[in-house]
């Protein structure tokens, strides 16, 4: 049993140094995994901020793809109301003459109905002056059947 104390000590100081190199190897095995594993993590992350962006692309796409229809059905919009608002103008010019021919229409009315009546007092004057020769032929036939009379009697006298 005698050995050297040395000895003791060495081969407690080769099982310290087993024993490190056990923890070295350990620490250094953590630190891989620790770095493996935040790799990980980050290239999740990093997935998940690509999906996530993509996501928003996507929907930032559609949103545009959506108010640019919005935008040409506005435009078609504004397009079907200024043709309305051309056949409005369209028509209330078309009003417009319309008044106008009745208007037109309408002095003509009048005048036809000035005439007429002129036609009426014209007619009536007629009227008027037939009956006054009625009245004078009726007034020469009793004259004349006056005188017829008178000469008749005359004639039986004779």
């Amino acid at each position: 049993m005698g050995g050297w104390p040395v000895d003791a000590y060495t081969n407690q100081f080769l099982i310290f140094m087993k024993s490190m190199k056990i923890l070295f190897t350990l620490s250094i095995l953590c630190t891989c995994v620790a770095t493996r594993a935040l790799a990980q993590d980050e290239e999740f992350e990093s997935k998940e901020n690509h999906e996530k962006e993509r996501r928003e692309s996507r929907e930032a796409r559609e949103k545009g793809i959506l108010e640019r229809k919005e935008g040409i059905e506005a435009r078609k919009q504004g397009i079907i109301y200024r043709i309305e608002g051309i056949e409005a103008r369209v028509q209330g010019r078309m009003d417009r003459i319309e008044g106008i021919e009745a208007r037109k229409q309408g002095i003509v009315d009048r005048m036809e109905g000035i005439e007429s009546r002129r036609q009426g007092i014209i007619a009536r004057m007629e009227g008027i002056e037939a009956r006054k020769q009625g009245i004078i032929d009726r007034k020469e036939a009793i004259e004349e059947w006056k005188k017829a009379r008178e000469e008749r009697g005359r004639k039986i006298e004779e």
